[in-house]
């Protein structure tokens, strides 16, 4: 448990500066990147990846595994929108305004292999409605 609190940190400390930080030269690349090297047990997947594999999402054992998914928010006052294939997804009512661009990453977790079983998330801004 200490571990996952250890990687849990250094991730947020990671993820939430770089992303917040306008006109930030790293790339999410550079944060994946740096996700590996900090843990080899930490695996990143895109929403279609972790949709497709079963093994990745049923035999956890431990690991950590992230997910991230681009959504646009379709109705900032009610908290709504869309992944790129038209899904929905939810943000806090109020959070973005329509239009925005939104980047989510999603922590499984690790004790057990629920396929929608997430301990954390970050929601970080991509590109404003404007």
């Amino acid at each position: 448990m200490k571990r996952l609190i250890l990687v849990f940190a250094m991730v947020m400390a990671l993820l939430v500066p770089a992303s917040a930080a306008q006109n930030c030269p790293c790339e999410v690349s550079d944060a994946e990147r740096a996700l590996e090297l900090m843990a080899p047990e930490v695996e990143v997947y895109t929403i279609d990846e972790w949709e497709e594999g079963a093994p990745i999402t049923l035999d956890r054992d431990g690991r950590l595994v992230f997910v991230k998914m681009i959504g646009t928010v379709t109705d900032g006052e009610a908290g709504e929108g869309v992944d790129k294939d038209g899904y929905f997804i939810a943000y806090n009512p109020g959070q973005f305004e329509t239009g925005t661009v939104v980047e989510t990453w999603l922590l499984a977790n690790p004790a057990t292999d629920y396929f929608d079983d997430f301990i954390a998330r970050w929601d970080e801004v991509v590109s404003d409605a404007r």
